[in-house]
């Protein structure tokens, strides 16, 4: 009881910037055996002492599937560059956010962490984890497709509509995660240099893919999906379904493509 009291009067004081709380609260974030750690993390997180990021950092490389993503979530609130954003916009709204893609630093165990409240996202832990190929995955609606023949090829992956049942152009893209991300969920337009950037799934569908994808092995690591709570419920009961539109006609974005890394 004395150790759960005194970490509360030290998550109060640091709430006040006490930076001797933070020092206390930095230390009980690292000991695994704390019952009061994650909290003491998530306070690390709520704080506005920048220096509570040098105890924040260290807790992405650890064991700890629940400290790793409450230690990013702290992170992407101190706008960390531990934390790299990238925004794909929806197709139907290109001023709405389909997905906000977060890479997180991290030397251990790839981590995929995939939020059902508040906006949508997907955090990689690891920036350049791979996609295991030859691999091969088809929807078995037909409404995407994947595959990548050889373990040194690039994957290659289409959509169909099942409204008109129309394919999409095929894209190319190297066999990385965020690479294969951002392909699936970005538009379906085309640069100066005639290739198109995405092939616009939606968020709700990428989500889909990646877990048949960790179900066969196919990316590596533990995928997380986060908790659904009651606000969740209500949101998704009183918003319309999307319905899913066929491609648009010939764009052109004079944008450059995302640039595809390659795996050394």
């Amino acid at each position: 009881d004395q150790i759960l009291s005194g970490s509360t009067a030290y998550a109060a004081g640091l709430r006040l910037g006490d930076y001797k709380a933070l020092g206390v609260m930095g230390e009980i974030s690292k000991d695994a055996d704390h019952p009061r750690r994650l909290d003491a993390v998530y306070e690390l997180g709520r704080t506005h002492l920048s220096r509570a990021a040098g105890f924040l950092v260290p807790l992405l490389d650890g064991d700890d599937p629940q400290v790793r993503i409450a230690a990013y979530e702290a992170l992407l609130k101190h706008r960390h560059p531990a934390v790299q954003t990238r925004m794909i916009p929806s197709v139907l709204n290109q001023n709405k956010v389909n997905l906000s893609l977060d890479t997180v630093s991290s030397s251990a165990e790839p981590l995929i962490y995939i939020r059902r409240t508040r906006e949508p996202r997907i955090a990689t832990f690891g920036r350049r984890t791979p996609v295991h190929t030859p691999m091969f995955y088809s929807h078995p609606d037909g409404w995407v497709t994947l595959n990548a023949l050889e373990a040194t090829d690039d994957i290659t992956l289409f959509r169909r509509t099942s409204r008109t049942g129309r394919l999409s152009d095929a894209l190319r893209v190297s066999p990385l995660l965020n690479d294969l991300i951002v392909a699936m969920a970005d538009l379906p337009v085309k640069s100066q240099g005639g290739r198109i950037r995405g092939i616009g799934l939606g968020y709700s569908q990428v989500v889909y893919v990646l877990h048949a994808l960790g179900r066969e092995q196919i990316i590596p690591g533990l995928i997380v999906v986060e908790a659904s709570g009651l606000q969740e419920q209500i949101e998704k009961d009183t918003t319309p379904e999307r319905l899913e539109g066929d491609f648009p006609a010939a764009q052109t974005d004079d944008a450059d493509p995302p640039r595809q890394a390659r795996s050394e």
